[in-house]
């Protein structure tokens, strides 16, 4: 018996990502289409699209089928939709790319320094470059399947602070200002989260950490959390675990922000490169 009858899903690599064909997601989509999506999705963590025009209005109405979107946060979003985030480099190419920008191209949960992070993001492109300007997944399912059994239980009960201005302090400065700084830390102080969280519905372990974000381990020295934490960015940052998507102009990527770190490759340039994301209220807090 085939396992999708309504969808064709084509995987991208051993661990995670999937292309769906056999869908258009511009219009009203059934129940029975809906439910393998949120299959393949779970099952596969990443999921691809192509030739898919989304209009703004399309582009919420498709996100809704798996949550409610997600308040603004940092990104810039559309005056018209609040709830569409608009991320554009090289709009003028002769204009230096700022730091915030550029944070982008560290490995990353979302949101992970809110106590509801995103559950997952769904992103649309408008225009990318000829060549290059790839984002790069991974999987912590498997990152954290591959630890030996001492790791395992070293891990498994850790806690880690999440720090909005961990790594961007400086670009915020730079960017935004001392003022602004100091307003988005007080609207969002660091949250703590564990090192090791659990998927819904599954019940499968993956890592949680962000280089972006966080800062030393719960009850650790210093410099213990260092090495540590310094460990583990390497380990889930190998190839093996990750998944590598080319993107074309209206291709729909979606994934996991629980069990699936990414980043973009600044490899494009000064060619224009702009997206519109969509990102859903997560359900609970990482656990």
């Amino acid at each position: 018996m085939k396992e999708y009858t309504h969808i064709e899903v084509q995987p991208l690599s051993a661990h995670l990502g999937a292309e769906i064909k056999g869908v258009d997601i511009t219009k009203p989509l059934k129940q029975v289409v809906v439910k393998e999506i949120k299959k393949a999705w779970q099952q596969h963590l990443v999921l691809f699209f192509q030739d898919q025009e989304l209009k703004p209005e399309q582009h919420i109405s498709f996100a809704q089928y798996f949550g409610e979107p997600q308040k603004p946060g940092f990104v810039p979003t559309l005056k018209e939709f609040p709830y569409i985030r608009h991320q554009e480099f090289n709009k003028n190419p002769d204009k230096k790319m700022t730091k915030i920008g550029g944070a982008n191209l560290i490995w990353h949960h979302d949101d992970s320094f809110w106590e509801l992070p995103s559950k997952g993001s769904i992103l649309h492109a408008l225009d990318v470059p000829k060549v290059g300007g790839d984002t790069l997944f991974a999987s912590m399912i498997a990152a954290y399947d591959a630890l030996s059994g001492e790791m395992k239980s070293i891990v498994d009960n850790l806690t880690c602070y999440h720090d909005v201005t961990f790594q961007a302090r400086d670009a915020i400065i730079e960017d935004l200002g001392i003022q602004t700084l100091e307003r988005i830390r007080k609207e969002n102080p660091p949250v703590e989260h564990p090192l090791v969280v659990t998927q819904p519905n599954t019940g499968k372990k993956a890592l949680y950490i962000d280089e972006m974000h966080a800062s030393p381990i719960k009850g650790m020295h210093p410099e213990e959390s260092k090495y540590l934490l310094e460990f583990l960015y390497r380990h889930t940052s190998k190839p093996e675990f990750q998944c590598r998507i080319q993107w074309k102009i209206n291709a729909v990527i979606m994934w996991d922000n629980l069990c699936v770190k990414h980043r973009g490759v600044h490899d494009f340039g000064t060619a224009h490169r702009e997206m519109q994301r969509v990102a859903l209220v997560g359900d609970q807090r990482p656990q």
